[in-house]
């Protein structure tokens, strides 16, 4: 999405560029006025505006990896907690299932050898 965004910016801003170069040169052929060199400013500014749009863009974009990074990092280091917690449960019911038969021995003997 913001791909698409910087694309466009990027694109405006060359033609931008482009169009003021044009004026500029269809400028120094007619007499001067100033009704056209008030617009010629107003596109040197539409075409700083431009690029100040660009670099928030970048920066957005880059902030957005950097997070989706992180995230991805996140999800992948509680997978491995999830995967370890079920080994720790499985561990402990088996040694309870394998336990509760020697208790029950150990009872038994107790009991009978009292």
């Amino acid at each position: 999405m913001f791909e698409n965004i910087w694309t466009a910016i990027a694109i405006g801003q060359r033609v931008v560029k482009t169009i003021a170069a044009l004026k500029k040169d269809v400028d120094s052929f007619r007499s001067g006025n100033v009704q056209a060199r008030v617009q010629f400013a107003q596109m040197e500014a539409l075409d700083k505006r431009t690029g100040e749009l660009e670099f928030l863009a970048k920066e957005q974009d880059d902030r957005l990896r950097k997070i989706e990074n992180s995230l991805t990092d996140v999800l992948t280091a509680t997978e491995a907690v999830a995967r370890r917690t079920g080994t720790i449960f499985w561990i402990a019911a088996a040694g309870c299932a394998l336990s509760l038969p020697a208790l029950v021995l150990s009872l038994v003997t107790f009991f009978l050898h009292r």
